[in-house]
């Protein structure tokens, strides 16, 4: 049998006392809150509920931080059942964050590393409740023996099968008053109620990323262009591009001198896997141009730099994409194989990534506006403007290399951009913006 917290949604006032006795009880440790009140509706807009969920770690029985993070810096303890995070192994890279829906971790931006509830295993030793459950005021919150549920029913929670050592006491939602007046669809608050704090990846904060994602694949283009004509300037370009790469990534972790670590779980994690992949096609890269006549080294250089683009791809399967393929016009693995086409001037098969791009692109686009999630309309013409013009000199006639690059580039840069503002990765947040917008729907 085990052990985990209760809440009661109907008892709890959102007087947030339980967040204050996990500072507490956690000072000298906690910089950041590792419990959070949640308030549905906290703008109070008409014709909708207000409720609030206190919550931190679930110790999930299936706990997707565990597998997802590439230090191994999760572990179980054996006696309490908590998933317990060592922070001297965290590398900072905020992956878990990814994988967690119940936004659990925390970042410590001063320590550069996660943090997150620990079930308060000291005072679980000495037969005491958590702190936030001793701490309630109305006894929302109550620590007990329970078989977990596969998923926690709850109105606005995720829907996801980690099996969370988490009850919910929750009465029904109350119903939606019949008023008159109703906030218009595009209210400033409601568009700060579903996006505040949501998103987990942004652009602003994964420019690093963005730029390592189109560094990568351009490097396979110019392996693949040098097994054809090899030239010194071709080696030069490569090892610029791949440190410039390598520095890029060092940049996303909180300890970048632990980079190392990062290497640790490549049996589950795929960010582990990306990061290897990524070494051994830059090691052998350098190797097949520091040692040429070796052609089949090269090969596999360059089989290994395609199999890397879609471990890259895989990092992201924590988000929950609208478009209706998995594949985005943006795909490293899609956009290397253009560059290597391009390198050993395939016009065929560069034709037919290019008109598999725009196909994707459009329909993802259309996919997106029937969710109104369609923005940023200067991107689309840029990035439509790129393919269509590019397949146009490949089908008129011989194409200036350089003229080609230059167009395909600008738009492979606006559809990666396009990648990062779209992704939406399952969160709390975001899992209430969902379900005020359901709401809304049954209100007007």
């Amino acid at each position: 049998m085990n052990r985990g917290f209760v809440f009661d949604r109907e008892a709890c006032v959102g007087c947030e006392a339980c967040v204050i006795a996990c500072s507490i009880a956690n000072e000298g440790e906690s910089f950041v809150p590792w419990r959070q009140v949640y308030t549905f509706n906290p703008f109070r807009l008409p014709g909708l509920p207000v409720f609030f969920y206190s919550l931190a770690c679930n110790h999930c029985q299936e706990a997707p931080c565990i597998p997802a993070c590439p230090a191994r810096a999760y572990s179980r303890d054996p006696v309490t059942g908590a998933v317990i995070l060592n922070r001297d192994a965290c590398i900072g890279c905020r992956y878990c964050t990814w994988a967690c829906p119940y936004d659990a971790p925390q970042f410590n931006e001063t320590a550069g590393t996660m943090e997150k509830c620990t079930f308060c295993t000291e005072r679980l030793q000495r037969g005491e409740e958590p702190a936030c459950v001793a701490g309630c005021p109305v006894d929302a919150l109550s620590f007990i023996a329970f078989e977990p549920e596969t998923a926690v029913q709850a109105a606005g929670f995720p829907e996801k099968n980690t099996v969370p050592l988490l009850q919910m006491k929750t009465a029904p939602v109350p119903p939606v008053p019949d008023i008159s007046y109703r906030y218009s669809p595009d209210d400033e608050e409601k568009q700060v109620l579903t996006r505040d704090r949501a998103e987990k990846i942004s652009l602003k904060r994964e420019w690093s990323l963005l730029s390592f994602t189109l560094l990568v694949p351009l490097m396979t283009g110019i392996l693949a262009r040098n097994l054809i004509h090899p030239h010194t300037v071709f080696f030069l370009i490569f090892a610029g591009i791949g440190l410039l790469a390598t520095g890029l990534s060092l940049l996303h972790l909180g300890k970048p001198a632990r980079a190392l670590k990062a290497m640790r779980n490549v049996r589950h994690s795929w960010l582990s896997r990306e990061i290897i992949g990524f070494s051994l096609f830059f090691a052998s890269s350098l190797l097949f141009f520091l040692w040429p006549g070796k052609p089949f080294l090269g090969l596999v250089a360059l089989v290994t730099g395609v199999l890397t683009l879609w471990v890259m791809d895989q990092v992201y399967r924590f988000a929950e994409n609208r478009w209706l393929f998995l594949v985005h016009s943006s795909s490293t693995m899609l956009t290397g194989l253009l560059w290597i086409s391009i390198a050993w001037m395939q016009a065929y098969a560069i034709l037919f990534i290019l008109f598999l791009k725009i196909g994707l692109y459009l329909i993802r686009k259309m996919s997106l506006y029937r969710y109104g999630k369609i923005r940023y309309l200067t991107f689309l013409v840029i990035r439509l403007t790129a393919l269509a013009s590019s397949a146009f000199y490949l089908i008129t006639g011989p194409a200036f290399l350089p003229l080609l690059f230059t167009i395909l580039l600008a738009g492979e840069i606006v559809d990666r951009i396009e990648f990062y503002l779209e992704q939406e990765i399952p969160g709390m947040f975001v899992s209430f913006g969902k379900y005020y917008e359901k709401s809304e729907n049954k209100a007007g």
